[in-house]
Formats: C-alpha cells, structure tokens, sequence
C-alpha cells in the first residue's frame, strides 16, 4: 500500500524546467522580488502550450494599455508571422475556468492577430488572489506611450 501515497503520484499539475525557464524569462522585466512568489512549492508552471483564446479571460481588455498600442501589437503579430513565439504568461486560479494574463498582453493581442493560438505559461496558483494580481504592475520596460501620445495610466487588472 505504501507506493499509493507515493508523493509524486499527488503533485499539482507542472513542470519544475518549465518554473525554471519562466523565471528566465521574466528576469528582465521584473525585479527578483516581484518573481518570489514563483519560487513557492504551492505555485505548479506548466511548459509553453498553445490555448485556446475562449480559455483567456479578455474581460479587462479595454484597460490593458495594449489595447491603447495597437501599433506594438501589429509588430508582434509580425514577429509570430516569421516564426518569433515569445510565450505569453497566464495565472490559473482555483475554481477559475479561465487563464488571466500576467505578463504579455501585447503578445497575446499579436498571436490573435496573426490568428494563431497563443502559446503561453500557464502558472497555478493555490488562491484567488495573491502577488500575480499586482505582478504586471512591477514591469521594469513598461511604456506609458499609448498610440495616442503619452499617458500615466496603468492597466487595470483586477
């Protein structure tokens, strides 16, 4: 009976390579601290996948900035034409049906564009919120030039 309880047997869903390897990616955009919370056993990365735009929640679309810089996002698109997949990063949270993003809402924008399925983390959380719900607030490279010229406003998230 004892290899019922095998441990690995009852692991959330994830990959520790995958952890690894967004942690890389995120290096230079966000400061160690912000990144913290990813180190936690409770929070499970799965490696880049292709989803389904219905499984993204796209409910604070006309907040994101992204939505302001359609310019960046048609450079993106372009990018994903030649081949270019930078993985989007998503939060799922317990009871949630949908993938919220967190960092590369612009990307996210592009891969529609280029009518392509967004690859993408998906990164398990153990709660409803947490620091990934002011994590995109931390962005080192964020721009507050909007197509329309400069702005102060931040994307509304939550």
């Amino acid at each position: 009976m004892e290899h019922l309880f095998n441990q690995q047997q009852f692991r959330p869903p994830g990959d520790d390579d995958a952890k690894a390897a967004l942690n890389e990616q995120l290096k230079g955009n966000f400061p160690k601290e912000a990144r913290q919370w990813l180190k936690s056993d409770d929070v499970r990365v799965d490696a880049p996948t292709r989803l389904d735009p219905d499984s993204i929640d796209w409910d604070g679309y006309p907040d994101w900035r992204a939505s302001r810089q359609l310019g960046d996002v048609k450079k993106r698109a372009k990018k994903i034409d030649k081949g270019k997949h930078k993985p989007i990063v998503t939060v799922r949270t317990p009871g949630s049906e949908k993938n919220r993003i967190i960092d590369g809402h612009h990307g996210a924008m592009g891969y529609v564009d280029a009518k392509e399925n967004p690859l993408a983390y998906v990164v398990h959380v153990p709660n409803q919120k947490g620091p990934w719900d002011t994590f995109h607030d931390q962005q080192r490279d964020d721009k507050h030039k909007d197509d329309f010229g400069k702005t102060k406003k931040k994307d509304q998230l939550g």
